[in-house]
């Protein structure tokens, strides 16, 4: 019996061993889990905390835009009282126009009239001056004498004409009696009816950038006169050491604008004008530089 009883009492005791061994496991657990939600309630507290600063901010944000929007409709409200006072203004003042355009629509109904009146008497003033030359014409005329009647008066003789056009004496009349009549004759008479022909001014030009491979004096000379350039003289410069050549042209002066048009050239073809060689010489210092043994 003694026997049975130590055993029972090792085995409650083994089961009391296993179940605090459990129970310190479990407290273990719950002590872990406890500080999980300790640290999760601390990040829950920070976020709270940050969640909290946004809310104040955001609400001095609101409170900003508030007062803006107060201020933005006192604004609108007097600019509304403003627009209002001036459109007010502007029917008075466009009433007050009517009435002056109609009072000036008469008064300028009255000076067409006038007008109109006025162009009617000067036309009938027009008409009788007219008139009134017309008969002062008619009587001059009859108080007039032609060129014929005058020289067949004048007893003028080709022999008189000679004279007068060798530079003799003024020709008299066969009348003493009666005065000299001179007669003036041109001293030379030309044949023809002719005007003097100004020649055009010539514009001289200084060309170059021209590929060598696809060009020449003959394919410039033909290309400006496609384009209805007239041309008064080409000089081509070949340099033997350079992919380029030069010219000098010269061309009327009433074409100038073409030659100086950029577009009216091939790419990479340019002009100035050209120089004389004592503008060279000055331009470029050349008399220096061979003073100086350059």
């Amino acid at each position: 019996m003694l026997n049975d009883a130590v055993a029972n009492f090792e085995k409650t005791q083994k089961t009391n061993i296993d179940n605090l061994t459990e129970l310190s496991q479990y407290q273990k657990n719950n002590e872990s889990t406890m500080r999980g939600t300790i640290e999760s309630m601390n990040n829950l507290k920070s976020v709270v905390g940050q969640n909290e600063n946004k809310i104040n901010n955001i609400k001095t944000k609101l409170d900003k835009t508030t007062t803006l929007s107060n201020e933005t409709k006192s604004r609108l409200d007097s600019e509304i009282i403003r627009i209002t006072k001036i459109s007010d203004s502007r029917a008075s003042g466009l009433c007050n126009l009517k009435s002056k355009v109609s009072i000036m629509s008469n008064e300028l109904k009255e000076i067409n009239t006038s007008i109109l009146s006025f162009n009617n008497n000067t036309l009938s003033n027009n008409q009788s001056v007219t008139e009134l030359r017309k008969q002062n014409v008619e009587k001059g005329f009859l108080h007039k004498k032609s060129f014929a009647s005058v020289i067949a008066s004048s007893n003028i003789t080709p022999d008189s004409v000679e004279n007068v056009l060798n530079k003799d004496q003024p020709l008299e009349n066969t009348n003493n009696s009666q005065h000299k009549i001179p007669v003036h004759f041109p001293s030379s008479v030309c044949s023809t009816f002719k005007g003097v022909v100004h020649k055009k001014k010539v514009s001289r030009f200084y060309v170059g950038g021209i590929d060598k491979r696809n060009g020449s004096e003959k394919l410039m000379r033909k290309y400006l006169e496609d384009r209805n350039v007239k041309v008064t003289f080409i000089r081509y410069f070949d340099r033997p050491n350079k992919r380029t050549a030069s010219a000098q042209l010269n061309v009327i002066s009433d074409d100038e604008p073409y030659i100086c048009d950029p577009y009216f050239w091939p790419s990479g073809i340019f002009t100035k004008p050209w120089l004389s060689w004592q503008q060279f010489v000055s331009e470029h210092s050349i008399s220096s530089y061979r003073r100086n043994g350059m």
